[in-house]
Parts: C-alpha cells; structure tokens; sequence
C-alpha cells in the first residue's frame, strides 16, 4: 500500500477503526453474557434455599405447636421448660416410658400369640328330644356323692384332673416343646375333658344327681 495516496491512507485508517470496533464490542458483549448466566445461577440457588428453610420453618412451628398443645404426658414440659437440664430431664423421662410401653405391649402380645383362645364348639354326646321337651341345665352336675365315688374308687377329682393336667402342659410348652401336643391338651381344660378322661359310661352316671334329687318338682303348662 502506497503511504502518499490520500485513499490508500483512508482506507487503511477505516479498516483499522473497524477492527478496533470490533474487538471493542465482543468482549463486553462475552463478559455481559458470563454475568447474566452467573446471576440467574445465583437467584436459582437463592430461591431453592429459601424454600427449603421456608418449608422447615412451617415443620417446626407445627410440630412446636403440636407439642405444646398435645395431651401425650410430658410433651408439652419438655417445650416449655426454662432450662437445657429440666429439658433432658423430661426427654429422658419420656423416652423411658415410651420404651417401657413399647416392651409391655411386645411382651402381652407375644403372650397372647402363645395360647390357643379360640375353641371351637364340639358336641360330644348328642340324645334327640321329641318335641316339646324340657332341658335342665345343673351348674354343679357333680353331686357330693360322686365325689365320694371318686374317691372311694382312686379316680381324679375334677380339681386333681385340672392341677395334673396344668402341669403336663406346662412340661409340653416348656421341657419338650411340642407345641402341636400342647395345643391339643390344653383344649381339654373343660368339664366335658374330665368327663371323657373317666373309664367308661358307668362312671359317669354314677357322677351326676338322679332324677328325684335334681328336680323335686316340675310342671309345664301348654
């Protein structure tokens, strides 16, 4: 390029200028880009902060306010005590009972699970009654000489059979183990499992009251 030409000379002050301008303005343009990606980084994370200590907030005063005002023992002293030590006192204290609690249920209810307190119904004798027919059920239907009976002749008594029977069940749950066996056996804690653990029929009838003593007078009006 001629340096005494006048043209040449504005031409090359031209593209100059507008080399300068360009590298002038990218910059900024770059550095102002940076800044706004920057800030909206920032009001992101300022907003995602300020919900989560927000959301805290509302847990806490609705816990703090479920406390004082519940009527679970020892809540509400555990807020409103004035100190750090009558605080962890009463924390202590509560954690203790709530602990305690858990254990008694866990144990009655392992207690209940051990023993089998349905019963089915069974019928164990069944005679048909014509219609109409008058059934008479004796509380005691073992008479004072039954017992005698028992005893003259070296059975059980209903209150030995139940004692005898308590402990053998006893050494099935615990000793053997049989759980199946224990089951079974203590289903026949009834009057009707004394009944069916006598020697034969003749026993029985010997047991109970007879006609004339068990009802001494009966009417029925139709």
């Amino acid at each position: 390029m001629c340096s005494n030409c006048r043209l040449c000379s504005f031409v090359g002050r031209e593209l100059i200028c507008l080399q300068n301008s360009k590298s002038g303005t990218s910059a900024p343009a770059e550095l102002q880009e940076v800044n706004n990606h920057s800030s909206d980084s920032r009001y992101k994370n300022n907003k995602a902060t300020s919900y989560v200590a927000h959301f805290t907030q509302i847990i806490r005063q609705e816990l703090l306010y479920f406390c004082e005002n519940t009527t679970i023992r020892g809540l509400p002293r555990i807020v409103r005590a004035h100190s750090r030590p009558l605080r962890l006192l009463w924390s202590t204290l509560v954690c203790s009972l709530v602990i305690g609690c858990a254990m008694c249920l866990f144990f009655l209810s392992r207690q209940y699970l051990e023993y089998n307190v349905i019963h089915p119904p069974r019928v164990l004798r069944h005679t048909s009654s014509p219609f109409p027919s008058v059934t008479v059920c004796n509380l005691r239907p073992i008479s004072p000489d039954g017992l005698r009976y028992l005893k003259t002749h070296g059975l059980k008594t209903p209150r030995q059979f139940a004692i005898n029977l308590a402990d053998y069940t006893k050494y099935l749950y615990f000793n053997s183990h049989r759980k199946e066996e224990y089951f079974a056996a203590s289903a026949a804690f009834s009057l009707a499992g004394f009944l069916e653990s006598l020697p034969n029929d003749e026993v029985r009838r010997n047991l109970g009251y007879l006609y004339d003593k068990l009802i001494i007078k009966c009417q029925v009006g139709y």
